[in-house]
Formats: structure tokens, sequence, C-alpha cells
């Protein structure tokens, strides 16, 4: 089996909000990177889900072989079934949302792992997206952001992963 080392990178947050924090896996042998480095990768998104103190969470990894795509930093492009549709819904401002869920699958030379990777998508697109249905397979680029949230039962601040949607390609 390949090791794999960890390391965190911090991308541009969109507008100058808050930087996007992301967890990277890459081949041990591959890295030729230092901590402070500018990196640009291309990599398989994987989602885990893992308990921290009787809690669940879901963390999402992008395995990196380090490449060197012509793509800006946090952008992504995959391909799943959608396996969970929220409601369409308005922001304060107006603005129209939805959130989704898509499988992604990967396969190894070994086995399948399941991805579910939670993405929201804003405005015409989330209308759009809001006519789909559970198992339609469809192909998204949009961008990884990260954001922290308040939850509701015990007040504790979480970290959220998501791919904001900037465009989705429905293949039959």
């Amino acid at each position: 089996d390949m090791e794999y080392n960890k390391a965190k990178i911090i991308c541009p947050g969109v507008n100058g909000k808050d930087d996007d924090l992301l967890i990277i896996r890459f081949k041990k042998y591959c890295n030729k990177y230092k901590e402070g480095d500018f990196v640009e990768f291309k990599g398989n998104l994987r989602s885990y889900s893992t308990k921290y103190d009787d809690k669940s969470n879901v963390q999402i990894y992008i395995f990196t072989y380090f490449d060197l795509p012509e793509t800006p930093c946090g952008e992504v492009d995959i391909d799943g079934r959608i396996c969970k549709m929220g409601e369409l819904s308005k922001t304060y401002s107006g603005k129209k949302y939805i959130h989704f869920i898509i499988a992604n699958n990967i396969f190894t030379s070994s086995n399948k792992i399941n991805s579910y990777i939670p993405c929201t998508a804003y405005g015409e697109l989330a209308e759009d997206i809001s006519k789909l249905n559970v198992s339609d397979f469809v192909v998204l680029n949009g961008e990884f952001h990260s954001h922290t949230y308040k939850r509701k039962i015990d007040k504790e601040i979480m970290l959220a992963h998501e791919i904001v949607v900037k465009s989705c390609e429905v293949k039959k």
C-alpha cells in the first residue's frame, strides 16, 4: 500500500474574504515543498466521516500527486450522482440558493471508495439544479470553500467544507 503525508493548505477566499483551509494528502515520495511554498495541484476529492468527542463530522480531503494544472487554487471539477437534494431557499438579501450532496465513487485497484460531497449553488443555477432528481448524474465545476458555523444544539463552532457550484451539466 502507498504511504501518504497530510498537510493543510490555505486558499485565498473569494472577494478578499476569509481564507479557506483545505486538507490534502499526497504520496510520501512526491513532497518537494516546504511550509510557506505556493502550490498548485490536481487530485481526487474524497470525503470521510469521522467522530470527534462523540460528534459526527465530515472531512474532505484532496489526494494529489502535486501536478501543476492551469487552474486557480481551490477550483474543482467533479462528477457524481445527486444523493440528497435540499429545498430551494433564499438568503436574507433574497438571493436563491440550494444545498445538495453528490456521491462520487473513486475506484482503486482493490476497491471502490464512496465519497459524499456537500455542494451549494446560487441564483439561476440554484433554480436549475432544484429541478434535478436524486440519482441524476452531474458534472460540476466550482470552488472549494470552508466556513464556520454555530451548531443550534450546543452552540459549538464547527468547520464545514463544500463546493460552491459555478456550473452543472447533467449526463445521461
